[in-house]
């Protein structure tokens, strides 16, 4: 039976969940929003347990330094020890790359002129007309360089065991199997209103908790760090979630 209640973590260091089981215990962290200052550490600390490290996706905007932040995520794939998922925000990103004539709005009200800004790139005038979006754009582009296609690489999805990890959400009636991938990093308005009954966790970003909460099998990590200076992470093990 789904759990009903809500568990928020508050002080309490760990959460009893005798039917979670990843075949492989990991760690997981949630939104990041260009906070390096709070993702290097935690990666590093992360890093150090001899566990996967699944990052949730919104390694971009908002916060004040997605490029060191993308950098950094990009280096710590490498490894072979972490994976990180695709996010709305990097989503988006690729999108405005292609259409920034269109789309260059919407990235900014998504918060995607701190990802410029952190880059070096800041507009010249309040509103940007066809040639200066399609100028902030080509300048993005150049200095992302190699890392424009391994975003358009990132996985949807990652699950072990019985335990889904993606950045937003599912259908919550149908087999992940049977979902299309790329609606995971932007999400199902069933996901949060229903409980799964294929006995499957997810955890998931995207959604803004107070704190990390646990609910009808669903473990929520987006504490909004570019805004409150809390990112935050679990370690999932076999019956037990515990705050990293």
């Amino acid at each position: 039976m789904a759990l009903k209640a809500t568990f928020r973590f508050g002080d309490q260091r760990s959460y009893s969940a005798p039917d979670l089981a990843p075949a492989t215990p990991f760690i997981a962290i949630g939104d990041v929003h260009g906070r390096y200052d709070l993702l290097a550490p935690l990666l590093d600390r992360a890093l150090s347990f001899n566990e996967s490290v699944v990052l949730l996706g919104d390694y971009i905007d908002h916060g004040p330094d997605s490029a060191s932040v993308l950098d950094l995520v990009h280096q710590a794939t490498q490894t072979g020890k972490v994976i990180a998922l695709r996010g709305n925000h990097e989503d988006f990103l690729l999108r405005y790359l292609v259409q920034p004539r269109v789309l260059t709005q919407r990235f900014f009200a998504l918060g995607g002129e701190a990802t410029l800004a952190s880059y070096g790139i800041t507009r010249t005038m309040p509103v940007p007309g066809p040639r200066e979006m399609s100028r902030m754009r080509n300048e993005l582009r150049e200095k992302l360089g190699t890392l424009e296609d391994w975003l358009k690489n990132l996985p949807y999805v990652h699950q072990t065991g019985n335990v889904i990890a993606l950045h937003a959400g599912a259908d919550p009636s149908t087999p992940i199997e049977d979902q299309f991938a790329p609606s995971f990093c932007w999400g199902h308005p069933f996901f949060r209103k229903k409980a799964r009954s294929d006995g499957h966790w997810v955890i998931h970003g995207h959604d803004p908790v107070e704190s990390i909460t646990v609910k009808s099998r669903r473990i929520a990590l987006d504490t909004q760090a570019y805004r409150t200076g809390q990112l935050s992470a679990v370690r999932v093990q076999p019956g037990l979630i515990e705050l990293f």
